[in-house]
Parts: structure tokens; C-alpha cells; sequence
């Protein structure tokens, strides 16, 4: 089973385990959003914002990070213009979709060089487009 990262409410960075939802009370419709961590010294339910919960996808980028949904990541596209060989630089969000994930897996497939350089959270000026 592939795991989940949130955003902690309580404040305190990314914690990542087991997604699990619950019910706010017997008086209260809401659904509460968990990530459930069994190991390492940090362990137990975390309450985590619902719009920050990822999956991982189940590759990692060229330094080895695991890659999960919200994820930012860019890579370069040899591209000849005018005789000469120049690099266009490309940064792409990971959506919730097989073709996203589809997109991902044949960047890897052709040898481009992937890299996470940040998450639609943490760092949404990344999905501006220039």
C-alpha cells in the first residue's frame, strides 16, 4: 500500500503514514482527516488538512525523493532552435489522475532528468506561469 503525507494542523510540518477518516462527533456530519504514522519516534493520529493529503505516485525523482500527488516537479527539453541546441525548462504539478501519473512515467521512460523542486502547498508561486 503506498503511503499518504498531510499538512499537521496543529502546525507542525508533514507527517506521513496512513490516511484515515473519521467523523467529526455523532452530532456533527463533518469528516476529520487523519494521518496515521506507526513508526519512529513521532508516532500516532495526526489531524492533517484534507487539500494537502497526497498519495505517493511510486517513483522517486533523480535524487531519490519519492514522489507524491501536489508535488512539484521540473525537467528540461532539449529543444534546436535556429541550429543551436537550447534547454526549455518546464515545472508541472502531480494532479490526482492516471494521466498525470501517465506523464510522469514516460518523462522516466525517455531518460529525462526529473526533479522535485517543491509542492502546490508549500510553494504555489512554483505554478505561476512566466
Amino acid at each position: 500500500m503506498r503511503e499518504y503525507r498531510g499538512k499537521r494542523l496543529d502546525g507542525n510540518g508533514w507527517v506521513y503514514g496512513d490516511l484515515v477518516h473519521k467523523p467529526r462527533n455523532k452530532f456533527d456530519s463533518g469528516i476529520r482527516t487523519f494521518i496515521y504514522k506507526a513508526v519512529g519516534e513521532d508516532y500516532g493520529w495526526f489531524e492533517v488538512d484534507p487539500a494537502t493529503v497526497g498519495q505517493q505516485v511510486g517513483l522517486k525523482d533523480m535524487n531519490g525523493v519519492e514522489i507524491y500527488k501536489g508535488d512539484i516537479y521540473t525537467y528540461f527539453q532539449p529543444l534546436v532552435k535556429n541550429g543551436r541546441q537550447i534547454h526549455k525548462k518546464h515545472h508541472i504539478v502531480i494532479e490526482d489522475t492516471i494521466v498525470s501519473q501517465y506523464k510522469v512515467c514516460c518523462l522516466f521512460q525517455s531518460g529525462k532528468s526529473v526533479e522535485i523542486i517543491g509542492n502546490s502547498t508549500d510553494n504555489p508561486e512554483l505554478m505561476e506561469v512566466k
